[in-house]
Formats: structure tokens, sequence, C-alpha cells
């Protein structure tokens, strides 16, 4: 069967190193499946889970907070400021992260930082919340809906 070099790296560790069968990335324009052979490219990575199957046919996910992923034919490198294993994600985590991302976003100064700041937050509390924790009101504590402009 046919694979690929996937390497999800962080500033101090290498978090997976291996080869897979086809990985799911959340890139900045929309949800990416990578196959071996895929045209190369590089890209953005917003907060998600990437997904990834082993050549063993094991699968493995991981939230990513941020990064970048470099795609070629036979390689996919995602370098990341924080990867977490599905397994790790908890009640607490979830918090700890839309709470951080909600006091950067009453902390931005300009329309700019504003704007990231509030994408952030609502690309994790999407990802997070709807993926973790059963009940939505919880997360709609942190989210006070009438601060945004939609």
């Amino acid at each position: 069967m046919s694979s690929f070099k996937l390497r999800l790296a962080l500033p101090t560790s290498v978090v997976f190193e291996g080869d897979v069968i086809q990985v799911g990335l959340p890139g900045s324009e929309g949800y990416l499946t990578i196959l071996p052979d895929h045209e190369a490219m590089v890209g953005v990575l917003r907060p998600g889970i990437i997904k990834a199957l082993t050549v063993d046919r094991e699968a493995f996910n991981f939230f990513v907070r941020d990064g970048f992923m470099d795609i070629s034919s036979k390689e996919v490198l995602v370098s990341g400021t924080k990867a977490i294993p599905e397994s790790e994600i908890t009640h607490n985590f979830v918090f700890s992260e839309l709470r951080g991302a909600r006091i950067s976003l009453d902390n931005a100064v300009t329309d700019v930082d504003r704007l990231v700041s509030s994408n952030t937050l609502i690309d994790l509390y999407t990802v997070l919340c709807k993926y973790v924790v059963a009940e939505e009101a919880e997360c709609d504590r942190f989210l006070n809906m009438d601060y945004f402009d939609f």
C-alpha cells in the first residue's frame, strides 16, 4: 500500500513521526484530506483536529492550535505551537483554551487584532466544544454572542 511520511513538530519536540496512508488537516481554507502523491503545497493551519491513519491502520487524532503545513508527494510536515492527543482533550483543557482566546479578544487593540482573535475564538469553540463537551451551554458561558457583530 502506498504511504507517505507525516511529521508533527512543535518548537521543542516532535509529537509524531511515521508512515501514514491518509491525514486530514484543518487548513485555513477548509479541511484537507491528504493521500499519497498529493500535489505539493504550503498552507496555514487553523485550530482543529488532525486525523491520521497509519500504515498499520491505526488511527490517531491530535488537536492543533495553529501552525503551518508543508505538503509534498512523499511527506507532510506539520509545524505547530500546540498539539494535544485527542485522549488528553479534557473539560479543563477546553475551557482553558476558550478562556485564553476570550482574553486575547478582550485585550485586542486594533480592528485586525480583534478580527484575528474573534476568528480564533470561533474556531476553538466550534472544534473543541462540539467535539468534547456534551452540553453546548457549558461553552456558551465563555462566549457572549452579543459581543460579535453578526
